[in-house]
């Protein structure tokens, strides 16, 4: 009993950590977004700054942040991958949130390995979650168009997309 008792102590520690630390990261990168949009409208020509390509991959990082948790969830939870990243809150669209968030950490980690035939079937399958919120990833800045659509507010923030995420996450302790 004793063994079973420590476990349960040892994974409530873990997932706090793991809640609090990515809630941590996230703030910053929300501040760093926050920062690049505000730098943005102060020039005429922002892109040719390089801050729409900072905010790309601010929005790639909180994405992974997002991504990290999600797979410390399941894995801990001893669900199925596939099946946890179907579950919880969903975009309107109909694809869940926590899937959204994976595929789009998977496209801004592994975007560039596929040229040619490599990684096709995994691929087309991020692509369909994309197509699915209405972007494409062959737009300029798929990420920050998927961020802005996965938000469904006026205001994309990471924070607020982690708690869509928390909801994900006590589902699935409910389900475990």
């Amino acid at each position: 009993m004793k063994c079973t008792s420590n476990k349960i102590i040892n994974t409530h520690w873990r997932l706090g950590f793991e809640q609090n630390f990515a809630e941590d990261l996230l703030n910053t990168v929300d501040s760093k977004i926050n920062d690049l949009s505000n730098l943005s409208r102060m020039e005429i020509d922002p892109d040719s700054y390089g801050y729409f390509d900072r905010a790309e991959h601010a929005i790639g990082l909180g994405f992974v942040i997002i991504q990290n948790f999600i797979t410390a969830m399941y894995v801990d939870y001893e669900s199925n991958k596939a099946t946890a990243l179907e579950k919880g809150p969903a975009h309107s669209s109909g694809v869940s949130v926590a899937k959204v968030v994976n595929d789009a950490a998977n496209y801004w980690k592994h975007n560039k390995e596929w040229s040619g035939d490599k990684g096709q079937n995994y691929r087309k399958r991020i692509e369909t979650t994309f197509v699915c919120l209405g972007c494409s990833t062959s737009d300029d800045y798929p990420l920050s168009n998927i961020f802005t659509k996965i938000c469904d507010s006026n205001q994309a923030s990471f924070i607020l997309l982690f708690k869509v995420i928390l909801k994900w996450q006590k589902e699935l302790q409910s389900n475990a």
